[in-house]
């Protein structure tokens, strides 16, 4: 059984999905869930689609940020690449495009992510939850960074709003009511 059967049979699961969609829409995108409920979301549900669907949500995601957090996110990547020894250059949007227009960001946002583990890589993360200190007992759930990731994917609400959008906008997508044959 796939992500998509769990989601629409499971009751309990997909209460908790358009919970996490309606929060995404009620205030600052990104407020209103912690750091590794962002990820785990994500990770759930952005594999899940096609390339132009996960494009699609993202553009939506974007677009309901503000342009100085898309300027900031598309600055982080730069950053990202240059940590990670990935050509910046391929990093780009396409000449002359504003790196902060949603949809040139969007179509980036949807290169790396055909890349597994490289949007995370590129935001700071590992590619999985790391705590930040192995050896420092783990922090309580309920604080701000009940992973350890102190400086991670999430550091930045941008980073962190952008993820949480692109669940919310492919989680809605999931959960539309399917046109009869």
């Amino acid at each position: 059984m796939g992500f998509l059967d769990i989601l629409l049979n499971d009751g309990a699961s997909r209460r908790e999905f358009e919970d996490f969609a309606e929060r995404y829409d009620e205030g600052p995108p990104s407020e209103g869930y912690t750091d590794g409920e962002v990820l785990s979301r994500y990770g759930q549900v952005a594999h899940e689609v096609s390339p132009d669907a996960y494009e699609a949500a993202a553009h939506g995601a974007l677009e309901r940020i503000p342009e100085a957090d898309r300027r900031e996110l598309a600055g982080l990547l730069q950053q990202g690449a240059g940590r990670r020894g990935v050509d910046p250059s391929a990093l780009r949007v396409a000449p002359g495009a504003d790196p902060a227009d949603s949809g040139s960001l969007a179509g980036l946002l949807r290169s790396l992510h055909e890349q597994p583990g490289l949007l995370r890589d590129l935001l700071g993360g590992t590619g999985a939850v790391m705590p930040a200190n192995l050896g420092a007992p783990a922090a309580p759930e309920d604080s701000p960074d009940p992973g350890g990731m102190v400086g991670g994917i999430l550091a930045s609400p941008a980073a962190k709003a952008a993820l949480a959008g692109i669940t919310a906008m492919l989680v809605r997508r999931m959960l539309q009511p399917r046109a009869q044959a």
